[in-house]
């Protein structure tokens, strides 16, 4: 396994927790690799940050896997909640996130892009994690289907859906505005806000860390587009809920897509 200590990591507590359940994970010959996701493997952490673990365990050895008790006590971490494919840990106060998958990720065929992770998985698992341990290669076979990003046809057809929720989304805006409804109409904003983030990063074939959080970074570092982040915040700035205000947000937004989404080759 990668050694700890060649890590940037920002208190010892992170590298003794990393060291602990990397140690502990490394040793079952089921896992295939170790990978750090989160702010940590960005380099980006904090004294508060969480450690992310994602655990690579090939498809047919996976249910043995889940099922198998794990000793999380005798690297001093005490199980706070299960998960359905994972588990959150604590370490003297500092939390732990582990999950387990066979890396098979794959878009729905049907219901809103929007609610569809797989652009979010693929980054988790095969973009922005850092591997601790890769035993066999798998993870770069499996990633190789995505990377650096998956074929043209589906990219427009995800796109093509993605576009008309995001219109329907910014109409709903206006309607609920219309009608009063100031709260409704913030909620329909900021879900074709997420919608334009989605569609701004497909438009650029690469792949999103979230939808809200890090846009700053993600934004401004990962796509070299600082100029956009002003526009951005535009469109979400309000100092009423007043229904022409709101309508002019959505109108915002939309010329952001309009900018931005529709016009990418």
């Amino acid at each position: 396994m990668k050694r700890v200590d060649d890590l940037a990591l920002p208190t010892p507590r992170h590298a003794a927790l990393l060291a602990a359940l990397g140690d502990l994970f490394a040793a079952d010959p089921d896992v295939s690799a170790i990978l750090l996701g989160g702010s940590l493997a960005r380099g980006r952490g904090g004294p508060a940050s969480d450690v992310d673990l994602l655990l690579l365990v090939p498809a047919a050895r996976l249910s043995a896997f889940a099922a198998r008790a794990r000793d999380y006590a005798a690297v001093g971490a005490t199980e706070v909640e299960p998960e359905p494919d994972g588990v959150t840990l604590d370490f003297g106060g500092l939390p732990a996130h582990v999950w387990w998958t066979d890396g098979e990720v794959a878009p729905r065929a049907s219901g809103p892009v929007l609610d569809d992770p797989f652009e979010l998985e693929v980054a988790a698992l095969y973009v922005n994690a850092r591997p601790l341990l890769d035993r066999d290669g798998l993870r770069g076979r499996l990633g190789a289907r995505y990377l650096p990003f998956y074929d043209d046809a589906l990219r427009g057809q995800r796109l093509s859906r993605l576009a008309a929720e995001f219109a329907t989304h910014c109409a709903a805006v206006e309607a609920l505005a219309e009608r009063g409804l100031g709260f409704a109409a913030i909620d329909r904003l900021l879900t074709a806000f997420r919608a334009f983030v989605l569609g701004l990063f497909l438009a650029n074939r690469r792949y999103p860390l979230d939808l809200m959080k890090h846009l700053e970074e993600q934004v401004g570092d990962g796509l070299g587009r600082p100029d956009l982040l002003p526009a951005m915040r535009g469109a979400l700035s309000l100092r009423a809920l007043h229904p022409a205000a709101l309508t002019e947000r959505a109108h915002r937004l939309c010329r952001l897509w309009r900018d931005e989404v529709s016009g990418a080759p």
